[in-house]
């Protein structure tokens, strides 16, 4: 599978949200289904993630499916994410509305650099592919649009972490710790390559500290100190973005992220409020 148990890896802030347990249990579902939107998952793989009990993950799902939440595949049987959940995303402001406008920068820093540019939303302890351009530079193992991976494993993730207070920082670091572990000794290596590369730099850096042979740098787009509500990166192979230069890279990237700061300042406080209130 890939995974490990999420279900023994609560984000930071969960533990007084219990009332509403089937809620909790079916948004849970959710979140694990959206790791893997492409492939999806089989029954036994979410009760084993979730550590719920076969019955529950049943019901729940036949609800998910019923509501089209969720969709079961028919060509093999696996959950994957449903149409309405598209549906409602259209709905969601100001997120679809930033997306939108970051699009051209996208494509020019993607155009400029030959390389692959990438926006991704904080969600909590993880983060969400929200735009993607020119993947075909890194080929096949560009993370795309919809995919959500903890924030310690990529360098757009760790730019967001580095950007959080110290306080909650150290908490996200334990999560992240946590889920790379479970994920396997890989993901651990790429967790701490990535964060001990990054950290001199104050923003995420990967060298091929997590696929060899690939380079990403990315800074974080914040609404106020201590705030990342998303990253904005590029990446390519380590070759091209050692021709170009790191730090030439580095001085771009933030840039950019501070301009889109400059910009669309109450929107991203607005957007970074929404989460807070939401416990996100």
């Amino acid at each position: 599978m890939g995974e490990g148990r999420l279900s023994a890896i609560p984000e930071p802030g969960s533990a007084g949200l219990r009332g509403s347990q089937a809620v909790g249990r079916a948004v849970q579902l959710l979140r694990i289904i959206a790791r893997r939107p492409v492939e999806g998952w089989s029954l036994a793989d979410l009760t084993v993630l979730s550590a719920l009990e076969d019955a529950t993950v049943r019901r729940l799902l036949k609800r998910l499916v019923h509501e089209q939440l969720v969709a079961r595949r028919a060509r093999d049987g696996h959950y994957v994410p449903g149409p309405l959940l598209y549906e409602l995303g259209l709905a969601t402001f100001p997120h679809a509305v930033f997306q939108s406008r970051c699009e051209p920068l996208l494509a020019r820093l993607s155009g400029h650099f030959r390389s692959a540019a990438y926006l991704y939303l904080r969600s909590g302890c993880d983060f969400v592919c929200i735009g993607l351009r020119n993947p075909l530079a890194i080929g096949s193992i560009a993370l795309p649009v919809g995919v959500r991976r903890s924030l310690g494993l990529a360098a757009g993730g760790v730019a967001m972490l580095l950007a959080l207070g110290s306080r909650e920082r150290q908490s996200v670091l334990a999560y992240c710790e946590q889920d790379a572990a479970s994920r396997g000794a890989r993901a651990t290596r790429t967790f701490r390559g990535i964060m001990a590369r990054s950290g001199p730099y104050g923003i995420g850096v990967n060298l091929g500290d997590g696929l060899p042979g690939v380079a990403a740098v990315a800074a974080a787009i914040c609404a106020g100190p201590g705030q990342p509500v998303a990253a904005l990166g590029i990446s390519n192979r380590v070759e091209p973005m050692l021709a170009v230069g790191i730090d030439q890279l580095v001085e771009t990237v933030q840039a950019e992220a501070r301009g889109i700061e400059s910009t669309h300042r109450e929107m991203l406080e607005e957007m970074h409020s929404l989460s807070a209130s939401s416990g996100g």
